[in-house]
């Protein structure tokens, strides 16, 4: 439904926008366009030691658990996200008001994003021979082994609503290929931050010969156990700065509600810096790749 909304501010605002093609200079500042993209984005994963979620879930009944035996599995992780993007671009008038800079603009709006900000995982597994038997067709011995496995993931994560203001410079601002770049910040709040904690535990019998004791040749009688755990966390803010660079197509040529219409791909590389009240401030690079939809009002 939001998305249906969107289309039809977009579809009047451009609709506006057509009557006003011809209208001259008589502001300093003017809205030159609206655009929403959607990105997809790979994050640097930060990794979160026992003690960390701990202070994040000092509630917990799994983190109880004795880690000494477990290995840590951690091994460098790309959390994935999907930000979305509504922004409006600036056009900013010579001093005399004669005309508007068509290259560069000022781009202001909103941008959401979930994402994984602390991650860990261990690993356990114990192997006990609690039965023996000797084979009548060649002598071997077989073993019966009752074998236990557990996995405890381990997550901090949390929904981001940022300010997002950037410099665009655009190159060929008025041909139908037309390319982009700048400067551009985020700030903004860090919502519905959640630890979240699972034990996934499986217990099995394996059998195996004597002559080859690495290989078990049948498992059977396995039973699983998953327990999770969901903890509410502390709000707090981030920050980003990031380079856009980008390219963008006209739709159309004769067609006037084409000729306002623009897809673009922008890829932004970007420093994000994020506070995690119970711990500390976090600092990561991250790539987003971006596709969306520009309606220009000239």
């Amino acid at each position: 439904m939001k998305y249906f909304k969107l289309i039809i501010i977009t579809f009047l605002l451009q609709t506006i926008a057509f009557g006003q093609e011809n209208e001259s200079v008589t502001s300093r500042v003017k809205i030159n366009e609206i655009q929403t993209s959607v990105n997809y984005s790979t994050d640097q994963a930060n990794s979160g030691s026992v003690a960390d979620f701990m202070a994040l879930a000092p509630q917990s009944n799994l983190l109880k658990t004795n880690f000494n035996n477990y290995s840590n599995d951690f091994d460098e992780m790309m959390p994935k996200s999907i930000p979305y993007s509504l922004l409006i671009s600036l056009k900013f008038s010579d001093k005399a008001k004669t005309k508007y800079n068509l290259n560069s603009t000022l781009r202001v709006g909103l941008n959401y994003f979930k994402k994984t900000n602390l991650i860990a995982n261990f690993h356990n597994l114990t192997s006990n021979t609690f039965d023996t038997l000797s084979s009548n067709q060649n002598g071997q011995i077989i073993y019966f082994d009752s074998v236990i496995e557990n996995e405890v993931n381990l997550n901090h994560t949390s929904e981001n609503l940022r300010l997002d203001a950037a410099y665009i410079y655009r190159i060929r601002p008025t041909s139908r290929w037309s390319y982009f770049t700048g400067l551009g910040f985020t700030l903004g709040m860090v919502m519905n931050s959640q630890t979240s904690i699972s034990m996934n535990t499986s217990n099995k019998i394996e059998t195996y010969y004597s002559s080859n004791p690495s290989t078990a040749y049948n498992s059977y009688s396995t039973t699983y156990l998953n327990r999770t755990e969901l903890f509410k966390n502390k709000n707090s803010y981030g920050f980003s700065a990031y380079i856009p660079i980008g390219i963008d197509f006209r739709v159309g040529k004769d067609n006037e509600f084409l000729k306002h219409t623009h897809l673009f791909y922008e890829l932004r590389a970007d420093v994000n810096i994020i506070s995690i009240p119970e711990l500390r401030n976090y600092i990561n690079t991250r790539t987003q790749h971006g596709v969306g939809i520009r309606i220009t009002f000239n």
